[in-house]
Parts: structure tokens; sequence; C-alpha cells
């Protein structure tokens, strides 16, 4: 199969829009950036193993239900050394950097928790900017932003390449429609958008095919993964051929960005704690039983901030901050809401006052 082009040239010209419009949003409007009120830094920074632990019990992430193998993003991030070949390592230098729509500024890996090793790989957790146009022009389903969160995938078939990671169920996604900027205020959609991990098509131009996808820079022609892709794909545990065998296995994907990366990789002294998009636990429980009380919210308290839990908490930040929503919970919400997700306390009867007894928080090995 030749390789997939990006809409802009499948489709012709994007007469609204080009490239350069394409941008990055600022901080204070950013959905990824604006809950951490802090600036990014371009410095090398040391990543670990230990480090996305962290990070994935600061978030309330269950990485259990799944592989060894736990896939992992850094959105606006790139590689400086340490990562030859996609070789498991024990520690790699990283640096922040903000994605263009056209180009890899992303990282993506492959945690295998059993020996406390990741390997890293280039790739992009945008979407494409001529998909963003065709967003922008039409409207409907065309490109969305995959938020930072917990996701579930399965091993299957995107489009022609056998043996991707295929998303499954609904989640919450971002979609632009009057421009080629993913701002706070924007369109979020409780949809299934088919975002899967795959290839990025990109042998034979620089930028990647992605209406929302990940992406690892590679290609699959005459049924053989290449490039970065067909290594990002055996450190998963899949092997060289299409592993049809394998279909339907689980696999966790964590996406956070580089700038939380480097706050947990260089010590930053503000916490980190948040609930996000596939967060679980007693912390999430609460969350629900806030946004309850406030008419919100209107399902199970079953501590899984799934699609309804997370488009409620969207439309509770919405009608707070004229119209605005990043789909974060901060331990400043937190406390809003009756609870406390530092401190770790028990989640709240209806109508009472949280105790200050410590909920479980899951330990990753």
């Amino acid at each position: 199969m030749p390789a997939e082009a990006p809409p802009a040239r499948r489709w012709g010209r994007c007469t609204r829009h080009t490239a350069n419009d394409a941008r990055w949003a600022a901080d204070n409007v950013s959905i990824d950036y604006r809950h951490l009120n802090v600036a990014g830094v371009s410095q090398a920074f040391s990543f670990t193993a230990q480090h996305l632990q962290r990070l994935c019990g600061f978030n309330h992430f269950d990485v259990s239900g799944g592989q060894d193998q736990v896939l992992f993003g850094l959105r606006g991030c790139k590689i400086v050394s340490g990562a030859s070949d996609g070789a498991f390592v024990n520690s790699v230098q990283l640096s922040e950097d903000l994605p263009d729509h056209f180009g890899f500024h992303c990282v993506l890996g492959v945690w295998k928790r059993s020996t406390h090793q990741i390997a890293v790989f280039t790739g992009a957790t945008v979407p494409n900017w001529g998909y963003m146009c065709l967003q922008a022009r039409h409207g409907g389903q065309r490109a969305n932003l995959l938020p930072t969160g917990r996701y579930l995938y399965t091993v299957g078939r995107h489009r022609a390449v056998d043996g991707a990671f295929i998303l499954g169920g609904q989640v919450v996604v971002l979609r632009s429609n009057n421009n080629l900027i993913y701002e706070t205020t924007d369109l979020w959609d409780r949809c299934s958008p088919a975002d899967n991990i795959h290839p990025g098509f990109n042998p034979s131009f620089a930028e990647f095919s992605s209406a929302g996808c990940q992406t690892v820079s590679g290609n699959f022609t005459n049924s053989r993964h290449t490039g970065s892709w067909a290594t990002f794909r055996q450190r998963a545990g899949l092997d060289p051929d299409n592993n049809r065998d394998r279909f339907q296995d689980r696999f966790v994907y964590v996406l956070l960005t580089g700038r939380e990366a480097r706050l947990v990789s260089t010590g930053h002294r503000s916490p980190l704690h948040r609930l996000r998009f596939g967060a679980r636990g007693p912390a999430v429980s609460a969350l629900q039983m806030g946004l309850s009380r406030g008419g919100s919210y209107t399902g199970r308290v079953d501590g899984d901030m799934g699609p309804g839990t997370t488009m409620a908490y969207i439309q509770w930040q919405q009608a707070q901050d004229n119209g605005a929503a990043d789909g974060v919970v901060t331990p400043s919400v937190a406390r809003a809401f009756g609870f406390d997700m530092i401190r770790r306390q028990s989640v709240p009867q209806a109508g009472s006052t949280p105790s200050p007894r410590r909920e479980r928080i899951y330990e990753y090995q």
C-alpha cells in the first residue's frame, strides 16, 4: 500500500488556511498548559520510568489493565540523547517542544514495567493541519485533538495497517471549527473518534498523516512495518509481522505533556496531582458526588472518570469561566468540591463533610 498523504495533498490546496495558520495556543487558553500555570523552558532534562510512574500516581492512572508494556505519549517534547535505535534504557534526555501540526514534535514511548525501563520514539500526538483545515471549513468530525489522559487500546487494523493500536469506546475530544488553533473555548465532543496509534506515513515527505491519531515516524508498505514505527511495535511486544493472533490484546496508553515530564524530573515544588480522563479511584468518586450535587452529573458514582464524568466536569468549568474548559481537575478545584486529592481524603457521603481518612492510591510495580 502506498504511503497515505495528508489531506492537503489528497484533496487539493486548503484555500482558507495554510500550514502557518496552525499554531499552538497560548498557555492561558491551552487545554494542555493552562492548569499548570508554569511557563515552558527549553532545557534538557532526564526522564525515567520512575518519573512516568510518579506522573501516573499523581493523576490516579491505573496502568495494570493491559500488558506489561504501557504505551505513553509526551505532547510537545523531543528527544535530545540517550535513546539510540529505540532501545530500552534506564534514562533519556528530553526537552520541551511545541507542535506545529506539520512535523513530529512529540515523543511516543513504551514503558516496560517489569524492568523499569523505557524506549522512546519521535512522533506526533496532534492532527495534521490539512485535516484541521477541513474541520474549520466544513465542521463535523474531520479532525480533533485528543486530550491528555489514560486510554485503552487494542491491537487491530487501522485502515490497511494490520497490527496498529485501536482506541476503543467513547472518549471526549476537542474540535476547532473556526481556525487551526486548539483553545479552551473550542468545541468539546463526546464521541468515538478512532484516534488510533499508527505509523506517520512519512517516508516521502516531512509531514505526518493524522486527523487526531497518535503517530510514530515510519510507514506500512507491502504488508511490512518500517522505520521507527516497526521498532515501536516490537518494543510493545508485538512481532514484526501483522500480529493477527494478537488482535484484541489490550494496552494502556498514557498521554501527558513534555512540560509535565520536565516538572516531575526537576522536582518542581508545586503539586502535580490532577484528575483527568481515565483517572480512577475515590478522588474521582468525590468529584462525581460534587458534580451530582450541582446537578451537572446524573451518572453512577463509580470512581471512573470516563466520558460522562469528563463532559459533566467540562460543562461545570464552562459555566464557571465564560465557556472555557480544559477538562483537568486541579487540587484547588478539588477543594472547591469538598475533597483534597493531595491529602488523599476518603469519598464523602452525599450531603456530608469529607473526613480526613486516607484513600487507596495505585502503586505500580
